[in-house]
């Protein structure tokens, strides 16, 4: 139990929020030489805030939810919470063709699929992907069929 003469840390932004919740000792302990946790009965803000806070400890995290709407409202909810990179991994209602960049849901998987392929081996800074469990099972394209179908534009 916390000895009450402990001071208490400043709490400044929310994303001190995520700092205090990320090094408090039980936090840690279930973070640790884990590579896949399960967490339920989390509602609302909290669940952004315990994935801002676990993305301080890994650098790339899946953090999927039992509901599609849940994967925007959550990655905005950890921004809020101070993670810089969040993107909501939509389901899309088709399959991969050349012709499914008219999808609006698909094309948003393809950006999110972009910044995962940017990534290099050690990121300075954490990637939050959400997702309803869907959209994590829905086929996407290999990073070999991402990257010939891929164009680079710049000007001159």
């Amino acid at each position: 139990m916390p000895d009450r003469n402990t001071p208490k840390p400043a709490i400044e932004s929310l994303a001190d929020l995520a700092t205090i919740v990320s090094q408090s000792l039980d936090f840690q302990q279930l973070c640790t030489g884990h590579k896949n946790v399960s967490i339920s009965g989390i509602w609302g803000s909290l669940r952004g805030l315990l994935a801002a806070a676990l993305a301080q400890s890994k650098a790339n995290l899946l953090f999927i939810l039992p509901q599609a709407a849940d994967a925007d409202l959550v990655a905005g909810d950890a921004m809020a919470f101070g993670l810089a990179d969040s993107y909501a991994l939509p389901l899309s209602s088709i399959e991969f063709k050349a012709s499914s960049i008219k999808d609006e849901d698909y094309a948003e998987r393809l950006q999110v699929l972009q910044q995962l392929r940017r990534r290099d081996e050690s990121p300075v800074t954490p990637l939050l992907v959400t997702s309803y469990v869907g959209g994590v099972m829905q086929r996407v394209p290999t990073p070999e069929q991402l990257e010939s179908s891929t164009r680079s534009l710049k000007v001159g």
